[in-house]
């Protein structure tokens, strides 16, 4: 069927020279029916035995392989779309545009099939318009197309070929016509799924009188509907997310919170509709790692929920609300009752590239009180600035309100009455972020008492300004790109900014990288810390109240993913405070044939000679009070190994071994992913915890588990 249709061309070469001819030939055809978008994609390359390939799991890295990938903005509006990319193995990698974010987390339902041959390789993709939303009846879309040649280390794009821009920037992407009789259907999904698991654990938890032994059946529901096509309701009832993958284990000697990234799959879909004033970690307002988990991380069991996203003309709009189960704590007086909490967001369309929004969230699903939330978002984009470049200003303001029992006053920190006058957030940002000059600054204040029941604040009461800045030079030899740049912020008390409690500059002082994607660097840094107050940072080792400036430098080396043996090792070292201290952090991996992967890395991280406590000044061990002298050093040490089987693109074998010396445990985890088809997978998992006991692992929590979901489209 492919030979009536026409070859989309010609391609333009990005990098590592742009606006030249490109060195191998690529030719891309479209052709379409009621139900899917078709794409064939021929590859030209004169040694395919050169072809680098070697990932297939889902959603894998691709920047070190022979790549094609593809969007779609599917109502034209040159902001929000769809990518779909593979390699020459037929990885599915997939993700939702949403203006300057590419949300990997989305996976959609769609499939690709490649082939290595005598001319190089081929990919076809078939993409279910029930995958997309889009307004039926519009015949035109916009598209693009981008190919990574790794022989060369060239990337090659159809429209837009600028190192400013990447392909997902899809304010000059290309046009395609003849999408009008594109349908959806009748837009339903019903994902059914059931998980069989069997739980022994010998810890003993907040709330648990005695250690846990159980076996459990849960059915779940998943049911997706179009309101309308450009519109979807999701609802879930007895929601299990006994798949998810592992966090990676942080050790935080800081005064700020540690942030872990979302991985549940009903939170990650259509997760970026919640985006909010570009803010990527501190001060987010909706943040849904708060629902379904408690603060130490365990699971919460979730009786339902529902969501709407989508979009109505130049409005985007999002929706959340669910239940979740009770709480029990070691003091009754603590325990949580089930609680039902929601987040709205609403986006408008401002100009070609611009918005303004609101955000409003309810509840606190960690603690037994009224929380609400409200904030206001503007964001100014262009890509035209000087012609040709890139340039966002975004600006946010949000209030937090928390209220007692009877509904009257407001609370502080400490749960105590107060007046509402100091539960405040907002920040702007400007953002350069282009190809030879690279800058942003950053300024956030986040008042003492704001409180975000459903967001996240890595610490509050601060205000925080932060710049950085990188030039890069392109040499057009086997060095593909040499950086050079440095990095600021100051950190003070929001209600007294006199107090300056932070302040750090770091001089990336050069990164070199070839043109297979080897890299070398080095980088000095100098802080200033002021600690009000003695803080035991590790192991009753403990830092004294007062003021410290000290310095670190550092080298890296990196090999490229490119080869069969690739790693990084970077060293560091300096003063700690009134001490001193070294990082060793190595990491490697091989992969001898593309089926199998071998990696491992190590952190070692020395403090010593820091400032011991008089013989009077003691600490406390643990949770006991046990008066011992305070240490003057201490490391830390993480350490994890992990071993991957990749049969073929649907089927996978993960195995993932992490140990930390701050909490003495070791957790495992086993992970088959066998897709069925599309949109239907069957999961074997076993996760495994060990305690460490008199230099001695001993079984914490053992769990097994078989989890099948399967999709059924209407």
């Amino acid at each position: 069927m492919w030979a009536d249709a026409i070859p989309i061309g010609p391609f333009t070469q990005v990098t590592p020279v742009q606006g030249v001819e490109p060195s191998r030939r690529t030719e891309v055809r479209v052709l379409t029916d009621e139900d899917n978008l078709y794409v064939a994609v021929r590859c030209h390359d004169p040694d395919p035995g050169a072809i680098i390939a070697r990932n297939m799991q889902r959603d894998g890295n691709l920047d070190n392989e022979d790549r094609f990938t593809l969007v779609v903005d599917t109502f034209h509006d040159r902001r929000n779309g769809y990518r779909f990319e593979t390699n020459a193995l037929g990885l599915r990698q997939d993700g939702l545009i949403e203006e300057t974010r590419v949300a990997l987390e989305w996976d959609g339902i769609w499939n690709v099939r490649t082939r290595i041959d005598e001319k190089g390789w081929t990919a076809e993709f078939v993409i279910p318009y029930r995958t997309l939303n889009f307004a039926e009846g519009r015949d035109v879309w916009g598209v693009n197309f981008s190919r990574g040649i790794r022989g060369p280390e060239e990337e090659v794009r159809w429209a837009d070929p600028v190192q400013d821009r990447n392909v997902a920037n899809l304010g000059r992407a290309g046009v395609l016509h003849g999408l009008a009789r594109a349908r959806q259907g009748l837009g339903i999904d019903i994902v059914p799924s059931t998980t069989v698991r069997r739980v022994d654990d010998n810890r003993r938890l907040e709330g648990e009188s005695q250690s846990r032994h159980y076996t459990r059946i849960t059915p779940s529901l998943d049911v997706r509907y179009k309101l309308t096509p450009s519109l979807t309701a999701t609802g879930t009832a007895n929601t299990d997310f006994g798949q998810t993958p592992v966090d990676d284990v942080q050790v935080n000697l800081g005064r700020s919170a540690v942030f872990f990234p979302e991985k549940r799959e009903f939170f990650l879909q259509d997760l970026g509709i919640f985006d909010f004033g570009n803010i990527r970690v501190d001060a987010q307002p909706f943040f849904s790692r708060r629902i379904g988990l408690t603060s130490d991380g365990e699971p919460v069991s979730i009786r339902g929920g529902g969501k709407l996203s989508g979009r109505q003309g130049p409005l985007n709009l999002g929706a959340l609300v669910v239940h979740q189960k009770s709480q029990n704590r070691e003091d009754e007086d603590d325990d949580i009752d089930d609680k039902t909490v929601a987040a709205a967001r609403l986006k408008l369309n401002v100009g070609s590239e611009s918005n303004i929004g609101l955000i409003a969230t309810y509840g606190d699903p960690q603690k037994d009180q009224d929380n609400w939330l409200v904030g206001a978002d503007a964001t100014y984009r262009t890509t035209r600035l000087f012609g040709d470049k890139v340039f966002q200003a975004t600006a946010w303001y949000q209030r937090s309100s928390i209220f007692n029992d009877d509904g009257q006053g407001c609370l502080d920190r400490k749960d105590q009455p107060k007046d509402c006058d100091a539960q405040n957030a907002h920040g702007f940002e400007l953002l350069y972020p282009n190809d030879r000059i690279n800058w942003n600054f950053l300024y956030q204040d986040i008042q003492e008492d704001f409180r975000p029941g459903l967001g996240f604040v890595r610490r509050e009461d601060t205000r925080r300004a932060r710049g950085n800045f990188r030039y890069r030079w392109r040499p057009e030899t086997e060095i593909q790109t040499v950086d050079t740049g440095f990095f600021g912020y100051v950190l003070m008390e929001s209600d007294r900014p006199e107090i300056v409690t932070e302040v750090g500059y770091r001089l990336n002082a050069i990164e070199i990288q070839n043109r297979i994607g080897d890299r070398i660097g080095a980088w000095g840094l100098v802080e200033y810390q002021r600690e009000d107050g003695d803080r035991n940072v590790f192991d009753n080792v403990v830092l004294r109240d007062g003021k410290y400036v000290f310095g670190t430098g550092g080298v890296f080396a990196e090999a490229s993913a490119n080869r069969e043996l690739s790693g990084r090792i970077e060293v560091t070292g300096g003063n700690y405070y009134d001490g001193y201290r070294v990082t060793f952090a190595p990491r490697v991996e091989w992969r001898p044939i593309r089926q199998l992967l071998f990696a491992a890395s190590y952190s070692h991280r020395r403090h010593w000679g820091l400032d011991r406590s008089p013989d009077s000044t003691t600490c406390n061990q643990d949770s006991d009070t046990v008066a011992v002298r305070c240490g003057d050093s201490f490391t830390v040490r993480i350490a994890t190994a992990r071993f991957e089987v990749q049969l073929s693109p649907d089927l996978s074998w993960s195995n993932l071994a992490q140990y930390d010396n701050d909490s003495d445990e070791m957790a495992f985890q086993s992970r088959v992913r066998w897709t069925i088809t599309p949109g239907s997978d069957l999961f074997v998992i076993l996760n495994q915890g060990f305690l460490a006991e008199s230099d001695t692992l001993k079984p914490g929590r053992t769990e097994p588990l078989v989890k099948l979901t399967w999709t059924f489209r209407f």
